[in-house]
């Protein structure tokens, strides 16, 4: 096991404890999730887990990676009294905390969607329908730019301009302002991984 692995092992297991102790039904409530058989229901990126004291698993019954497991968890157990008013989009280095992982995110989120899909920008709209994604608020200008449901009350908005012969393909990948009270800037950038790669798969 690597180290970054037994870090989340660890993690993962004082969170189940944490969750434990905390009202699941009403955080499922303010959240807008499901809440069955003693387990919360959470759609994560288009995929369906279940979250309980007992563990994380996936459609199939299996545990899911360790990253997922700690990032929905954590969802639970940041649930806000009451869910905040949305505000506008904001970049993940404007999060509160988000400081030392904006490299990550650079590299790992925006640039890592804009190497695949550079010049395939019908294959990113493709696949963003495989999400369901959803027209934006508004028209942003890019060659392609969706809002895609990565948790309940936490969507995401994805611009991707692709290259020519004097600019690179960039994407950016934008929150709500509210997201820094549903999770923490870690578990954000798990969850930017996340839909890149659903993105990439689909």
């Amino acid at each position: 096991m690597s180290a970054e692995n037994s870090v989340y092992e660890q993690t993962y297991h004082k969170y189940l404890s944490d969750l434990a102790g905390i009202d699941i039904p009403q955080a499922c409530q303010t959240l807008g999730l499901e809440y069955e058989d003693g387990k919360a229901v959470i759609n994560f990126v288009g995929r369906t887990y279940t979250v309980s004291p007992q563990g994380v698993k996936n459609a199939k019954g299996l545990q899911p990676e360790l990253g997922i497991c700690v990032g929905l968890i954590r969802y639970l157990l940041m649930c806000p009294p009451f869910p905040p008013k949305d505000g506008g989009w904001t970049t993940f280095r404007d999060i509160k905390g988000a400081g030392p992982l904006t490299v990550y995110w650079a590299n790992d989120v925006e640039q890592a969607l804009s190497d695949v899909f550079a010049g395939r920008p019908q294959d990113l709209k493709t696949a963003s329908e495989k999400l369901n994604a959803a027209p934006p608020d508004q028209d942003y200008s890019y060659d392609v730019q969706f809002q895609v449901q990565a948790l309940s009350r936490m969507p995401m908005l994805v611009l991707f301009n692709d290259g020519d012969d004097d600019f690179p393909p960039k994407s950016t990948v934008l929150f709500r302002e509210s997201a820094g009270t549903y999770l923490d800037p870690e578990c954000l950038a798990i969850l930017g991984v996340a839909v890149v790669q659903s993105l990439i798969r689909a």
